[in-house]
């Protein structure tokens, strides 16, 4: 899939947002930190799985911000995945479970489509498969 960004905003170096979209298709994948309260927002709000881009991107945020900060949460809403979301997913968790073993404080909220039992599996996986604090929320 093809991606642009298409809405980039900064407020006082607190919060970025990142707007993908498939400019045919008007869908639209987001990535938010929010610095001051030390979460990232992962989420898809479409069918498509999230881009290489967007995971990749979120994977550089968590080790940027703990660097110089000691804790992150990162909440994540999903609807559909893929091999690269898994790959891409699997990056970010490396990240969180290494900065997880020198002490930082990191946690995850997956939030899981009510009615997808193949998304709420993944999600109970990866709680699976690492030290930190996982909550899944079906939603």
């Amino acid at each position: 899939m093809n991606t642009q960004v298409i809405n980039q905003t900064t407020n006082n170096d607190n919060l970025l947002a990142i707007n993908y979209s498939a400019p045919a298709k008007k869908k639209v994948s987001t990535l938010k930190y929010d610095k001051r309260n030390e979460v990232l927002n992962i989420s898809s709000s479409h069918l498509e799985p999230l881009s290489v881009a967007t995971y990749f991107k979120a994977t550089q945020v968590i080790k940027y911000h703990l660097q110089s900060k000691e804790s992150l949460h990162v909440h994540i809403s999903l609807i559909k995945y893929n091999a690269s979301s898994i790959k891409g997913l699997m990056n970010i968790f490396n990240a969180l479970n290494h900065k997880w073993k020198v002490g930082k404080e990191v946690s995850v909220s997956w939030i899981t489509p009510w009615d997808d039992d193949e998304v709420f599996d993944l999600a109970y996986d990866f709680s699976e498969l690492f030290d930190f604090p996982v909550d899944i929320i079906p939603g």
